[in-house]
């Protein structure tokens, strides 16, 4: 079962851009306001991982593929943390989880077909309005799941060069005139 998150009208002039006029209720910011995610460190965004400089997050594959394809600014928004496992139901093995700003994507290894899913916020939280995700550490000893390692590419800063030589200016022509014809007026009949 999927579930898309709750939307909401945005009052009038709230927004200029037509599309943002019905937005995702920010549920995911929600739910995790109490954890301290750690962020990324910067680096320049590549194919299978991309860091978001507005929270300081990355998302990468397989997420990220998930997240393109499903309009995911619009949909879920920004990452408000990295990807990190969750127990979702007590007594089962963890799953790894991003959460964002208006939802959770879940990783689903046992279902080869939609491995990755939509995590099921609003019923949770219409369930359990105290809701809080039971994050905890990599489990050990289970299968791996297969993830690119991001290797951070560090943001080239600026340098001070010096100025290049000064060119030698190309005098500019002076205007040259030349003499208008005559003209002859002619008396109107």
């Amino acid at each position: 079962m999927v579930s898309a998150p709750l939307l909401k009208e945005m009052p009038p002039n709230y927004v200029i851009d037509p599309s943002w006029y019905i937005q995702g209720d920010l549920l995911g910011q929600q739910v995790t306001t109490a954890i301290p995610f750690p962020t990324s460190s910067p680096f320049l965004s590549r194919p299978d991982a991309y860091y978001f400089g507005e929270t300081g997050h990355t998302v990468s594959t397989p997420f990220l593929d998930f997240w393109i394809k499903c309009d995911g600014l619009h949909l879920l928004g920004y990452p408000v943390s990295d990807q990190v496992y969750e127990v979702l139901m007590p007594g089962e093995q963890p799953h790894q989880v991003q959460y964002f700003e208006r939802g959770r994507l879940e990783y689903h290894q046992e279902d080869p077909n939609m491995p990755v899913q939509f995590g099921l916020l609003g019923l949770i939280k219409s369930k359990d309005p105290h809701f809080k995700p039971n994050i905890v550490m990599p489990p050990q000893g289970s299968t791996p799941i297969v993830q690119p390692t991001i290797t951070p590419v560090p943001i080239p800063t600026a340098t001070s060069a010096p100025p290049p030589p000064t060119a030698t200016p190309t005098p500019i022509p002076a205007p040259t005139s030349t003499p208008l014809a005559t003209v002859t007026v002619y008396p109107a009949p």
